[in-house]
């Protein structure tokens, strides 16, 4: 029964996103006269080297999808261009036989039709179309992609999960603060500005990959002790069967699930220490408290990430 309502939640969602997508695109899509073939074979290409570098990463970071669009958005008909980048898209993954949860897969690719549709109006139509505006409707794009994908990750499963922004905060940093600076400067497509970005997001997101999974046992406990040290608890690492990670601040333990692997252990360490900040120095809503949580694990995650190595020569 529990498994009939999930596949029943699931496709409500598939059609809730899926019409909204399609009602906008009705409303708004513009088809050009004549079709940039050149264009639409490009990002064909594109597609093909996204999907091969996903499955290289893991699934770590997200696709250089956001980055395309990003860059077509400003065109009166990107809607059509974007459209055509999606599907080509899906088309590839029926094809190679990717394994994807196509359920998922079919709201994101609806999200992110919305997403085209909603930025290009707002900026052919509400904006002066300078630099400026172009930085604004980027930042835009982002933003409600996260909203989105949010919501429908607390519409499926009832709760906010950290996962997602954990392994999308650093690429997302890089965008905001390298690429999206630099693609405001152009209102239409560059084939060789996509080249160059593409290789600066793969090239920055293979060194968070490195840091990330170079984790180890002895860079786990420099944390370890350091926290310890700091806010006066201590950590339990031991079997937590099905749960990564607990937290009871009037005993001032923390435990960790002996099962992950030292990265995840490192990001479950971070958690349940915000969990434990929190819970000693407020007394606030489980829902807000979630939030403040998912916001800042994934910026103090990637700072012990980023610096771990350093610290631990210094110890």
């Amino acid at each position: 029964m529990g498994r009939y309502k999930e596949k029943t939640r699931e496709l409500y969602l598939q059609i809730m996103f899926g019409l909204i997508a399609v009602i906008l695109m009705c409303l708004f899509a513009k088809v050009p006269d004549e079709m940039e073939w050149s264009i639409v074979v490009f990002l064909c290409i594109m597609v093909i080297f996204d999907r091969i570098n996903i499955k290289v990463f893991s699934g770590f970071g997200y696709s250089f999808s956001t980055v395309i669009i990003g860059l077509i958005i400003f065109d009166r008909y990107s809607m059509v261009y974007g459209l055509i980048y999606l599907l080509a898209d899906f088309l590839f993954i029926l094809i190679s036989g990717t394994r994807v949860r196509m359920s998922h897969y079919t709201v994101t690719l609806s999200i992110n039709i919305i997403v085209i549709v909603l930025m290009n109006e707002y900026y052919n139509e509400y904006t002066e179309k300078d630099y400026l505006a172009r930085l604004i409707t980027l930042l835009l794009l982002l933003l409600l992609t996260l909203i989105l994908r949010y919501v429908y990750l607390y519409l499926e499963t009832g709760k906010i999960s950290t996962k997602f922004l954990l392994d999308t905060f650093g690429p997302m940093v890089f965008e905001i603060l390298i690429i999206f600076p630099i693609l405001s400067f152009f209102g239409k497509f560059v084939v060789n500005l996509i080249l160059l970005l593409y290789l600066s997001y793969y090239t920055f997101i293979g060194f968070l990959h490195r840091k990330f999974m170079g984790i180890n046992q002895k860079q786990f406990e420099v944390v370890v002790k350091k926290l310890e040290e700091k806010y006066k608890f201590q950590v339990c690492i031991t079997d937590l069967g099905e749960i990564k990670g607990a937290c009871y601040p009037k005993k001032m333990l923390i435990f960790i699930d002996e099962k992950l692997d030292f990265p995840e252990q490192l990001q479950t360490l971070i958690h349940e220490t915000i969990h434990y900040r929190l819970r000693t120095l407020f007394h606030i809503s489980k829902q807000l408290e979630e939030v403040i949580v998912t916001l800042l694990e994934a910026i103090i995650s990637w700072y012990y990430i980023i610096t771990l190595k350093q610290e631990q020569d210094l110890e």
